[in-house]
């Protein structure tokens, strides 16, 4: 099984997602490629997105209305 680092504003929940279902038994390799990629995509389209922890808005809770956000 590969290990897929995530990446953007959803890497949290998605490894979170993953980590249950290979907990309950799913071996969920080819769901988890797709969402690597997945992550990959929001990594790089959502980047005006600031947040608290990290300023290039990967892997934490965005503050909305932060400058550069794109969110009212």
């Amino acid at each position: 099984m590969r290990n897929y680092p995530f990446r953007g504003p959803f890497a949290e929940h998605i490894k979170n997602h993953v980590g249950l279902k290979q907990a309950v038994g799913y071996k969920y390799e080819a769901e988890t490629a797709h969402l690597s990629r997945f992550s990959s995509f929001t990594a790089e389209k959502y980047r005006a997105v600031r947040t608290a922890v990290d300023p290039k808005g990967y892997n934490a809770k965005p503050i909305y209305g932060a400058k550069g956000s794109k969110q009212k």
